[in-house]
């Protein structure tokens, strides 16, 4: 008959693999989070140039949209720079 420490060494053995592969899971899913929520800042940052370039575009040129799509892939960048560490 097994004894108590015995018993517990041998619950760990068996279950010690089943948390180190959740451990593993729960890092990918946190991982995959943090790339999200750094994508939707970088997305946001684009849309706000996109908004800023339409504006100077209406402003200070004859058409606006390529103010406007410059000022979307530049805040888009510099979100993606800003974020990139998260």
């Amino acid at each position: 008959m097994l004894t108590r420490d015995q018993s517990d060494a041998a619950a760990d053995a068996l279950l010690s693999e089943d948390r180190r592969s959740q451990l593993d899971k729960r890092a990918a899913l946190e991982s995959g989070r943090r790339k999200l929520i750094a994508h939707q800042r970088a997305g946001l940052l684009g849309l706000a140039g996109f908004a800023i370039g339409a504006g100077l575009g209406y402003l200070f040129l004859d058409t606006f949209t390529p103010a406007a799509y410059f000022g979307l892939g530049s805040g888009y960048l510099a979100g993606k720079v800003l974020f990139r560490g998260e």
